[in-house]
């Protein structure tokens, strides 16, 4: 495969994988979540707090943190051989501890290719 070819490939996977994460978000369901971010995922939020994979997904469950949708605004995917980053502006409905607002959110995925499979390895919250 010629490495536009690849790149194309890879760009196409990283997109549906940013939809799963957002689809796995507002319909809750961390099952399927957690399958997509690796074991050492962390979840740096707009506050700065860092966030466990586990604290993050029991979070979910409980609804401390509900998120009701998100509508994409922007979205920028680069790849680096074996490292990629998603750059993401979304309005996103949430009820976060107990507060819900509709965020101007930006996220920064970063991801890696692992034994041929991409993984979101941290999430970078921020406003925009």
């Amino acid at each position: 495969m010629a490495q536009g070819d690849k790149m194309k490939k890879d760009k196409q996977v990283l997109k549906e994988i940013y939809d799963e994460f957002y689809r796995c978000m507002t319909q809750k369901d961390t099952k399927r979540l957690a399958q997509i971010l690796s074991q050492d995922f962390y979840l740096v939020h707009m506050t700065g707090y860092t966030q466990v994979k586990h604290e993050w997904l029991t979070a979910i469950d409980n609804e401390q943190m509900r998120y009701y949708s998100a509508r994409e605004e922007g979205l920028n995917i680069s790849v680096d051989g074996q490292s990629a980053t998603v750059d993401s502006r979304n309005l996103v409905d949430a009820r976060i501890y107990g507060i819900r607002h509709t965020w101007s959110l930006r996220l920064e995925l970063h991801l890696e290719n692992r034994n041929e499979q991409w993984l979101i390895i941290d999430t970078i919250a921020s406003t925009y």
